[in-house]
């Protein structure tokens, strides 16, 4: 099995990861619920994370950071590091404005 590496946020933030097959940059932000949107609304507010390759081209944007999956498992063939959102209170809960980074966080592994 593979080691689990904590990655450290104070989001909203960018970061890199050295990897086997080179440099991955990450950018996590809060993208917040548009104004004119009521609670019957399908669109949630919610943390996104995007990756960039290492001269910053785009190459995933908007992944929900959820809970329960592999953030990148469709994109293992561009050899992006597995990573996962653990909620340490609430296994299933998606992170909020307030706990990513503090008792939600993200972790990879190579």
């Amino acid at each position: 099995m593979a080691t689990a590496y904590k990655v450290p946020l104070t989001p909203p933030c960018q970061f890199s990861l050295n990897t086997p097959l080179g440099v991955f940059k990450y950018r996590v932000i809060w993208k917040d619920v548009p104004s004119g949107f009521s609670d019957d609304d399908i669109q949630e507010a919610g943390w996104i994370i995007d990756v960039m390759d290492s001269t910053g081209v785009l190459l995933i944007a908007g992944v929900p950071m959820l809970p329960g999956q592999n953030l990148f498992a469709q994109d293992a063939y561009l050899g992006i590091p597995s990573m996962w959102i653990v909620n340490q209170d609430f296994p299933d809960d998606a992170p909020t404005f307030a706990n990513l980074g503090v008792t939600t966080n993200l972790y990879y592994s190579l």
